[in-house]
């Protein structure tokens, strides 16, 4: 088989991501397989935005020390603590900000009747507990739509 990039080529394998055959100067190898230039790239892109969104460039040691101040967070109106007393630790402040758009939306709720009491409410509940958990985790994930709005607050 030849390269499908450049069909005079013998290729030397397969691409684990397109399944396209690839010549040595298409070949990247990572993590011992093997890809074509194209899906090495957008592997990469993936992971770099991976890390940036579990870890947004915040230290250990203020993951560690903002760990129980993000889980209170998610905990209805204790989401105001770290918002409020831990304002210099960022992990916490993440998820402070993603749990009052989580609170505010349970007070909304209560005012939706049937939508809001049946839909909204164990939707927040749900993501409430995988905030807790990724806070556990000491990972910023951004919870669906809750994330981009928790963005836009400034502290």
């Amino acid at each position: 088989m030849n390269c499908y990039c450049h069909q005079e080529v013998s290729s030397v394998g397969e691409c684990v991501g397109c399944g396209n055959f690839i010549c040595a100067d298409c070949k990247v190898e990572i993590e011992g397989r093997v890809y074509c230039k194209k899906c090495s790239n957008d592997l990469t892109m993936a992971l770099r935005k991976r890390k940036e969104q579990t870890n947004l460039n915040i230290s250990e040691e203020e993951i560690k020390e903002g760990k129980i101040w993000a889980i209170a967070g998610y905990l209805g109106i204790l989401c105001l603590l770290p918002l409020l007393i831990k304002k210099d630790n960022q992990f916490a402040l993440f998820h402070g900000k993603q749990g009052l758009v989580l609170f505010l939306f349970i007070i909304v709720a209560g005012w939706i009747p049937i939508f809001g009491w049946f839909i909204i409410s164990p939707l927040v509940f749900i993501m409430s507990i995988i905030g807790i958990i990724k806070a556990l985790m000491g990972k910023c994930f951004e919870l669906p739509v809750i994330g981009k709005i928790a963005e836009k607050i400034k502290m």
